[in-house]
Formats: structure tokens, C-alpha cells, sequence
């Protein structure tokens, strides 16, 4: 069964030595998380390592105020290292972490991240729009 999780509040529920590493999140075009990608967002939407770890997993990235726009990990991370040099809350999301089927159906993501929606996706919607190309 699918899990949704949703973003803590602030920077100071992240770890110094992880938020440091901030400046080399989001520095490629690659689908899969690196592992210090996978641990902000670990942290992020309070994942125990038993629940899931999105460190290596394909994940995509969704905006817009329907949160239906296609975006990627480059543009939310330079979202929020303005944030965070801004003294502004990380960007709200929430993550979907997908089943077998719905792995399946989007194309072979684990997980989506819908931020700077101004509605909560059904995670049908979300996996549709993942399949989509483009």
C-alpha cells in the first residue's frame, strides 16, 4: 500500500552536517537521489530507515498550484537553499511512496514529491502525470 508523508517544520528539525551539504543537492539531472539527496528528504518528512530510504531511489518532482507541473530535484533544491539562506521554512511537499503497481503505472518511480501545491494530489493523479512524457 502506498505512504504519504508530510514536510516538518522547519530547518532546525535537519541536521548541521546535513544541511552543510545542501550546496551539492540538486547538482545534477539524474532521477535517482544521491544518498546525501536522500537523506535531506529522509529527514525531511521524517522517514525512519525501516519506514523507506530514499537514498538511490527514482523520485520525481511535481509543483504548480494544481501540483501537476513537472519539475525536477535541480529546481526544488535551488528553491531551498534560498529558503534556507533566507531564513524561510523548507518548501511544502508531500511525499508519495508508491507500491508495486504504482511503481509500475508512473514508469518506475519509488516515490514523488509534490511541493507548492495548493491542494493535496490524489496519488493516482500524481502517478498519471509521472507516466506522462515530457
Amino acid at each position: 500500500m502506498a505512504q504519504v508523508y508530510y514536510t516538518t517544520n522547519d530547518f532546525e528539525s535537519i541536521p548541521k552536517d546535513l544541511l552543510n551539504e545542501l550546496d551539492n543537492m540538486g547538482m545534477d539531472d539524474s532521477l535517482i537521489l544521491t544518498v546525501p539527496e536522500g537523506n535531506y528528504f529522509n529527514v525531511l518528512y521524517n522517514l525512519g530507515k525501516k519506514d523507506f530510504d530514499l537514498s538511490g531511489k527514482k523520485v520525481g518532482f511535481l509543483t504548480g498550484g494544481y501540483g501537476t507541473t513537472k519539475s525536477d530535484k535541480k529546481t526544488y533544491f535551488t528553491i531551498e537553499r534560498d529558503r534556507w539562506t533566507s531564513n524561510y521554512p523548507p518548501s511544502p511537499g508531500v511525499l508519495y511512496i508508491f507500491d508495486a503497481a504504482q511503481k509500475e503505472k508512473s514508469g518506475g518511480y519509488d516515490a514523488a514529491i509534490v511541493y507548492w501545491s495548493k491542494r493535496i494530489v490524489p496519488i493516482k493523479e500524481v502517478v498519471k502525470v509521472l507516466k506522462k512524457k515530457g
